[in-house]
């Protein structure tokens, strides 16, 4: 097996949170980050909830990231 690029899985993330960690092979979470950031856009989009929903996008956003460079050097390390 490959090891996985770092920099791929957080490009990922950033385009739409949880596919950097489906990258990485974190399934579950990526389902996750990616119901969370769904909610949090409809929120913001919809008026209804937007103070509540920006913060929630931006926190999705960056634990999307930040899960995904844990979860890719998480992998490359059982390849050793």
């Amino acid at each position: 097996m490959e090891r996985k690029s770092v920099f791929v899985g957080t490009v990922l993330a950033v385009l739409a949170p949880g596919t950097g960690l489906i990258y990485a092979g974190r399934i579950g979470w990526a389902v996750v980050f990616f119901l969370v950031a769904c909610l949090a856009a409809l929120m913001v989009f919809s008026g209804v909830f937007a103070i509540v929903g920006l913060p929630l996008w931006f926190v999705t956003m960056v634990g999307s990231g930040i899960g995904t460079v844990m979860a890719v050097k998480s992998y490359n390390r059982r390849l050793v």
